[in-house]
């Protein structure tokens, strides 16, 4: 009995440096939101737009869940209408107009609708509304509580981002969603972290998010100096990058047994 009374004067006085490790509990944060970026049948495996090994983030993302308790869960996903405009299709239609169109780069054009001479980088058609591509990918876990935010639906705007479009100037729900919700940090996950990942990234810090990323929860798409460069916009603007791991690890409890302890142990062994 002496001895669990020693265990409780230490958790009273020297809480911060305790011998054992216990197991993590369930995290509550209830002001933030954890934000699933584009995990549709179209960017894993087998799709036109496949992110290499994208299929891997989804057991990290899963047990995620299962440790923590956010205050919301969001899905996004590009939601295409047929003829978008990162389609490179649209653009290989008409050759004599866009003669350089390629596939995978970037494109000048102008509709003539008073937004100017764009920029374009030109994609496989992906994430057309309502076909199988376009659908979340099996073996993500779900809830009834989980909201969807749909982007990408303008067939003339393209939208990387999940709270603005390409334009800059076209929102999406995202940020009334969130801010109805009070929510007041992001942690976010999924596909790609050049494009969707790192821009709606760097958006929610320009909203007023704090803002991370878990690293082993993402998929990169392009070319290592691609990644480079967004870690380093990132950067710049205080978006952190870490592991889930050490992510859950931030309320981890650590017990550390104080040294009176180990001294007076033998004699409260021999007390009990």
């Amino acid at each position: 009995m002496l001895r669990f009374l020693f265990y409780f004067l230490q958790l009273l006085c020297f809480p911060q440096i305790f011998a054992l490790t216990m197991p993590p509990p369930i995290h509550n944060y209830n002001q933030t939101a954890l934000l699933i970026v584009d995990i549709q049948n179209d960017f894993c495996a087998g799709g036109p737009l496949a992110v290499p090994n994208g299929d891997d983030v989804i057991p990290v993302i899963n047990h995620l869940r299962s440790q923590v308790h956010f205050g919301m869960v969001i899905f996004t996903m590009d939601w295409h209408p047929v003829n978008h405009i990162s389609f490179f299709e649209r653009f290989a239609s008409d050759r004599s107009k866009y003669p350089d169109a390629k596939l995978y780069e970037e494109v000048k054009f102008d509709l003539g609708d008073g937004r100017g001479i764009r920029t374009q980088r030109l994609w496989p058609i992906h994430a057309v509304q309502n076909t199988v591509g376009a659908e979340l990918r099996n073996g993500l876990e779900r809830s009834s509580s989980d909201i969807i935010v749909h982007k990408g639906t303008n067939p003339d705007v393209d939208s990387y981002s999940a709270f603005l479009e390409n334009d800059g100037v076209t929102e999406t729900e995202l940020n009334s969603i969130l801010k109805r919700g009070n929510i007041k940090e992001l942690v976010l996950v999924g596909l790609a972290f050049e494009y969707c990942v790192g821009n709606t990234a760097y958006d929610g810090i320009k909203y007023g998010f704090k803002v991370t990323i878990l690293e082993d929860a993402i998929g990169s798409l392009g070319p290592p100096n691609e990644s480079a460069r967004m870690t380093d916009k990132l950067n710049e603007v205080g978006v952190r990058i870490m592991s889930t791991e050490k992510f859950l690890n931030n309320n981890a409890v650590l017990l550390v047994a104080p040294l009176w302890e180990l001294i007076l142990f033998p004699f409260i062994i021999r007390i009990n």
